[in-house]
């Protein structure tokens, strides 16, 4: 299954992209369209979550890292997180880095 993303590349085709956890997207915006420093897709922060599965929320437009216990936590990469109402999740604080 394709979950589309963004816009098709330059030379027409689906530019296809595997989350770690192994989800398929497709039409994933090019490299050089990052909004920000950090990206979901195609270049990671130093959080602490780094290394957990992602998860592509299509309901909610946002990215997710999925902890050890199955929690879908907010990815800090994901530029629309910075919105506080988009952090609201149903936590076990696996995202607090702090514990």
């Amino acid at each position: 299954m394709f979950i589309l993303l963004g816009e098709i590349d330059i030379m027409g085709t689906n530019r296809p992209h595997t989350l770690i956890g192994g989800q398929l997207l497709s039409n994933v915006h090019h490299e050089s369209k990052c909004i920000n420093d950090y990206c979901t897709i195609h270049n990671f922060s130093d959080h602490h979550m780094v290394d957990w599965p992602q998860n592509w929320r299509s309901d909610r437009g946002i990215m997710e890292r999925v902890c050890v216990h199955g929690i879908g936590h907010p990815d800090p990469d994901d530029p629309k997180t910075k919105d506080p109402y988009e952090k609201v999740h149903g936590c076990d604080g696996c995202c607090n880095a702090n514990q």
